[in-house]
């Protein structure tokens, strides 16, 4: 079994699943594959959140949360259920990301040079914060923040951008691929990517992808054995062993680093969500 690979899951003659605890193994397996399946006919995707990057400030790390999670509660008292998700994407979107594998991007500059496509995709929603005005949709930020960090996905279609009109619209937008980066808006990532996929003239082979939550990873699976049931599929959930530091915050500079985005949002015309109906058990 390959270093770095700690379970495997079948999915059937076209797909698996597998562990790893190093973003190496894409290369690696791409590398296996490729004796088989010409480069070009290989298409890689890496999730983005909190497998390629993560948030520098310490307030918006798992841990932290975890720890300050009555405090943020307190904090989020009298928002919508919508206002509550805009002062999360607002923290989000404004706060600068580090790589969690700095070698990653000469990694994955690596498999582009040996004709191997590759691109991102990311949870998010697509468009700007409704109210917000000059600010960029999350495509273009999510697109430029990859850049910034020395990872260049530009080329691995031969269109730039593409709204995918089938899907119904969120706050004026819809699933967007941009500059190397798919956005899923809310909207299932399998179906997302299929829906991408009819964009393209020739359809890959194999699709390796790269996620740190396996679900997404199911996800892509069922949908592409739904649509494209040719394509083979390799899942890598990536279960990062990284062990930085991170620096444990008092309520006070927790509270310091959130409120100024819960007042801002505040300040929005972003209007008011549905109630939620409580579940029962909840």
């Amino acid at each position: 079994m390959a270093a770095g690979i700690l379970s495997f899951s079948p999915l059937g003659v076209f797909g698996e699943i597998l562990k790893t605890a190093m973003l190496e193994e894409v290369n690696t397996r791409v590398e296996k594959i490729a004796k088989t399946v010409p480069a070009r006919e290989i298409l890689v995707i890496y999730d983005v959140d909190q497998t390629l990057a993560r948030p520098a400030d310490p307030a918006l790390q798992v841990t932290n949360l975890r720890h300050h999670r009555e405090t943020l509660r307190k904090l989020f008292t009298g928002l919508t259920p919508r206002q509550v998700e805009s002062v999360k994407l607002l923290a989000i979107a404004k706060t600068p990301h580090v790589l969690l594998d700095d070698g990653v991007a000469e990694k994955i500059a690596n498999l582009q040079k040996s004709g191997v496509p590759a691109f991102a995709l990311s949870s998010l929603p697509c468009g700007a914060l409704p109210g917000e005005k000059g600010q960029r949709p999350f495509y273009a930020i999510q697109a430029g923040r990859l850049t910034e960090l020395g990872i260049h996905f530009e080329k691995a279609f031969t269109f730039r951008r593409v709204f995918l009109q089938s899907f119904s619209k969120r706050d004026g937008c819809v699933p967007t691929y941009y500059n190397g980066v798919l956005l899923s808006n809310g909207e299932s990532n399998g179906t997302v990517l299929a829906a991408l996929l009819k964009n393209c003239k020739t359809l890959p082979q194999h699709i390796v992808a790269v996620d740190s939550d396996v679900s997404h990873l199911k996800d892509i699976s069922k949908a592409l054995h739904k649509q494209f049931p040719k394509i083979h599929f390799t899942g890598l959930e990536y279960v990062s062993t990284a062990t930085d530091e991170v620096k444990t915050l008092s309520d006070e500079e927790f509270i310091a680093f959130w409120k100024p985005f819960v007042e801002r949002v505040k300040k929005l015309d972003i209007g008011v969500a549905p109630k939620l109906q409580k579940q029962r058990g909840k």
